[in-house]
């Protein structure tokens, strides 16, 4: 089986950019989830402030090379 997806750059460069990425957003949401199960785990914290946690997306985000200031949604 293949696959081919075309975009029309640069009309469509975001599109592009979140398929070329999207193993990285998952590789990025996994560590975040990680980190989450071990504050509860190991820190015995059941609450983290939110923009604690707002932050830590952001930077694990970043660290791949990622950012929701890439996202449009309509």
């Amino acid at each position: 089986m293949e696959a081919t997806i075309k975009f029309t750059l640069p009309d469509e460069q975001i599109e592009f950019e979140c398929a070329a990425n999207g193993s990285k957003a998952v590789a990025a949401l996994h560590d975040i989830d990680t980190w989450l199960s071990a504050q509860r785990k190991h820190e015995g914290q059941t609450q983290v402030e939110i923009d604690r946690l707002r932050g830590i997306i952001r930077e694990t985000l970043d660290d791949y090379g990622l950012s929701f200031d890439m996202i449009m949604f309509s």
